[in-house]
């Protein structure tokens, strides 16, 4: 069976960064270093990795941010580059900058706002000079390794994102990053590794679930790939391409063809609804061969339960019998 299932780094680098190209390889990071203090801006700061940001209103005055401590500013700040209001993450890094002349975060949205609007080169020294106040952050060598890609720098780029991975364990961006590098360089147990750190901390992660899932289906692990594309299918319920490849793992599995057609028929549900593309599989032809194969399976089950015990010939009468005699 040819399987629809697309690459998942494709889906990854899309989201993270501009395209994917050759990578290079994660770098030692000080190993037998002596630990540095953490900076006291970083405490309680984890949760600002951008796929996990606070939803705080961004502030859309300059006045308006007048008397905030730095943290609400940085949760501000944080609110306008989710929703992508780069004038006003401007505002607020300078904000930021003025009232906590030491913090890393001014500098931090300065070098988002500067990426979001094309500068990369101050996009990359803006963020070096949020690295040299807070060494540790995992999170500014994740925003460093992303520019880096997007200057093409790809090896450089990988490097920062190992880093930032190893510096914060939690960072999901960095671990989906590194995941998409490795799983399209077919280096499965880095991948998996990556794909598994990030599902330790969103469970329902459906890009980790979806490549994930591919790898099992590469390794021809297809029980698993159906759990984890089950719990991807959950999470987007309306993702025509999540539900067809349920329906491929599940048609992979002896004895599953019941539940292969159910969900090809809801794909084709899914299909029927305004705007949907074309799959490159033909999924009226898929639900008419299964459901002929599910009914033979079910007439040769019948068939079974109908036939004697021991496997036996029914009882012939008198005139059947060998010779035919009285």
């Amino acid at each position: 069976m040819r399987f629809f299932f697309r690459a998942t780094v494709t889906a990854f680098c899309a989201t993270a960064l501009s395209a994917c190209a050759t990578g290079g390889r994660p770098a030692a990071d000080g190993a037998g270093a002596a630990p540095r203090a953490k900076s006291i801006y970083l405490e309680g700061m984890a949760a600002l990795a951008p796929s996990r940001a606070p939803g705080d209103r961004c502030l859309a005055s300059a006045a308006a941010l007048g008397g905030k401590s730095w943290k609400q500013l940085v949760r501000h700040a944080s609110g306008c580059a989710k929703t992508g209001d780069w004038k006003n993450l401007e505002l607020a890094a300078q904000e930021l900058s003025r009232v906590e002349i030491n913090s890393p975060w001014g500098a931090y949205f300065h070098s988002l706002a500067a990426e979001n609007t094309g500068d990369l080169p101050r996009a990359l020294w803006m963020v070096e000079l949020a690295m040299k106040k807070a060494p540790d952050a995992g999170l500014f060598h994740f925003q460093k390794g992303r520019l880096m890609w997007k200057l093409k720098n790809y090896k450089a780029g990988v490097e920062e994102v190992g880093i930032a991975a190893r510096r914060d364990p939690k960072l999901v961006d960095a671990h989906a990053f590194l995941a998409a590098v490795f799983h399209r360089d077919q280096e499965f147990d880095k991948a998996v590794g990556h794909y598994e750190a990030v599902l330790a901390v969103d469970p329902r992660h459906r890009p980790g679930l979806e490549g994930l899932a591919d790898i099992r289906v590469a390794k021809g692990e297809y029980a698993k790939a159906v759990e984890l594309l089950t719990e991807a299918v959950a999470a987007s319920p309306p993702d025509l391409r999540l539900r067809v490849k349920l329906a491929q793992a599940h048609e992979a599995v002896d004895g599953n063809q019941e539940l292969a057609l159910e969900n090809y028929r809801a794909a084709r549900e899914i299909q029927g609804r305004a705007g949907r593309a074309p799959l490159e599989i033909d999924i009226n032809e898929k639900i008419k061969t299964l459901e002929a194969k599910v009914m033979d399976a079910k007439a040769g089950k019948q068939a079974k339960f109908d036939a004697p015990p021991g496997g036996a010939s029914a009882p012939r009468g008198p005139a059947e019998r060998k010779g035919g005699g009285k």
